[in-house]
């Protein structure tokens, strides 16, 4: 190996080490704002969290950005009362609705990204490292219509055969994923795949499917109903195939392959991970005495951080969990520190 390529490899060695195992535990903390009813939507890699919080005593809802235990109130559009943050990169850019427009809030500035004509709402639901954002343009009642902006152009996605469409994740490569009607005559829906100007029908497990998420490596998650069952299903769908995780909402997919979503063993919502073919309660990963029982699983990053919504000492709450490495990761990790700093003053 070369002197070059050492730290590299003992870098790479070290995340490797810090990565979520499996069986590994969780910390958990809240995802709070003082006096607010707070709803997390998204993470990045960075650990920054963002969703909506909902005044009490106001009555007014403001989009929030929080990291470092602190929420920033993103503000609102201009003449708008609300607003409400679904995502954001790992630059911290954020993007959402506010005042029944689509936004991208970036260092302190909020701005409308505008809408489809003669469209009079849009709300962008997926941004991706190069600040492309997907989402939704729509005329109440009538008809949505998916959509991709960047560099200021808004273009629309087109569809499976009907007049309604909408967005919901976009993946660094561009790639979009939401659910679309089949026709115009017809309100069933099928998963969509669009990449290259090209939407793909991606099916469903039942009559309906919508898609909520959408990995670097093409694997895209969301739920599927209707059929002789009428049963809400989770699915995967990666290679062309469609495949069901059980009961439940698939919301969240990591570039690992971890789904996270929410379930209902005898009625009770659970929060859930999807590994490897097993469904893992996720409240159950929790130190002993947490005072935790989470509901549901919003999204989870590179890292393995998750975030949703749950009960802490019976009040709701947002949370974000965290993954403890294992003890032979933490040796890991500290035999390649040392191995670089050995290397280091070489």
């Amino acid at each position: 190996m070369s002197a070059r390529c050492l730290p590299c490899t003992l870098l790479l060695l070290a995340a490797a080490a810090t990565s979520p195992l499996r069986g590994a535990t969780y910390n958990v903390q809240e995802v709070g704002w003082a006096g607010n009813t707070v709803y997390a939507r998204d993470i990045n890699d960075r650990g920054q969290v963002v969703g909506v919080a909902y005044h009490i005593g106001g009555g007014a809802r403001h989009a929030f950005l929080w990291q470092n235990g602190q929420a920033q109130d993103l503000g609102t559009l201009p003449s708008a009362a609300s607003s409400e943050a679904w995502a954001l990169n790992n630059s911290a850019q954020v993007v959402g609705q506010s005042g029944g427009r689509a936004f991208l809030w970036d260092k302190g500035t909020m701005s409308d990204l505008g809408m489809l004509p003669p469209d009079f709402n849009s709300t962008a639901r997926g941004i991706n490292s190069t600040g492309q954002v997907a989402g939704t343009s729509y005329i109440d009642g009538q008809y949505d219509r998916a959509f991709l902006w960047e560099n200021g152009t808004m273009s629309d996605l087109g569809g499976l055969g009907g007049t309604s469409t909408r967005a919901n994740a976009i993946n660094d490569l561009g790639h979009v994923v939401g659910t679309s009607a089949l026709s115009p005559s017809s309100q069933v829906r099928h998963a969509f795949l669009w990449e290259e100007g090209v939407m793909r029908d991606l099916g469903s497990l039942g009559d309906w499917a919508e898609a909520w998420d959408i990995n670097n490596n093409g694997q895209a998650v969301g739920h599927s109903w209707g059929g002789t069952t009428q049963t809400q299903v989770a699915f995967i769908w990666e290679n062309g195939v469609m495949r069901s995780l059980g009961t439940g909402w698939a919301y969240g997919i990591s570039d690992a392959g971890d789904a996270v979503g929410v379930t209902w063993p005898g009625g009770a919502s659970r929060a859930v991970m999807w590994r490897a073919g097993q469904t893992i309660d996720l409240t159950s990963l929790l130190p002993a005495n947490s005072g935790w029982t989470l509901y549901g699983a919003r999204a989870i990053n590179k890292v393995g951080q998750i975030i949703g919504a749950g009960s802490y000492n019976g009040r709701d709450a947002a949370f974000l969990m965290t993954p403890i490495p294992e003890p032979s990761a933490l040796v890991g990790l500290c035999v390649a520190l040392a191995g670089l700093a050995v290397f280091r003053r070489r």
